[in-house]
């Protein structure tokens, strides 16, 4: 942008896209399409009091999946959540953008990759996202963990 070139800024609901109903969500999924994208860098909404509840959207997120284990079985997919975190849908959603070995870089809540409540569900979900997730999430969840 100061170069004078095209920021290709979109006012958008970014978690609905490519659908939406902002202005812009049509000039978006044609300019920025799934997949093409060699670096994301994003600050998400999150927290508690934002979570998206909407079915239709929650459908569309391998992430808003609800898993459940019985004590010798595999993970079953259960359906879906009813209310999921913004930060968590924003992964997924950022992840496609990307080429293949792009890159992202996403300000996420301490624990967000780590916490134990989540990981039947990292570990029952299979594909190429979750597995690249599982390759590439940092071991530490604080900068000062990551630089030291």
């Amino acid at each position: 942008m100061a170069a004078n070139a095209s920021g290709h800024v979109y006012p958008m609901d970014s978690l609905s896209f490519p659908k939406g109903h902002l202005d812009d969500a049509k000039l978006a999924a044609h300019d920025i399409e799934f997949g093409t994208m060699d670096v994301v860098l994003t600050n998400p909404p999150f927290g508690s009091d934002i979570p998206i509840t909407d079915p239709a959207l929650l459908h569309n997120f391998v992430l808003a999946e609800r898993w459940e284990k019985d004590k010798n079985e595999p993970p079953q997919r259960k359906g879906y959540e009813s209310a999921v975190a913004p930060e968590v849908l924003f992964i997924e959603q950022c992840y496609r953008w990307l080429k293949d070995n792009g890159r992202m870089g996403i300000v996420l809540p301490n624990g967000i990759l780590g916490n134990p409540g989540d990981l039947l569900q990292a570990r029952a979900v299979s594909g190429p996202f979750l597995e690249r997730r599982a390759d590439h999430a940092p071991r530490a969840s604080t900068l000062d963990e990551l630089i030291h």
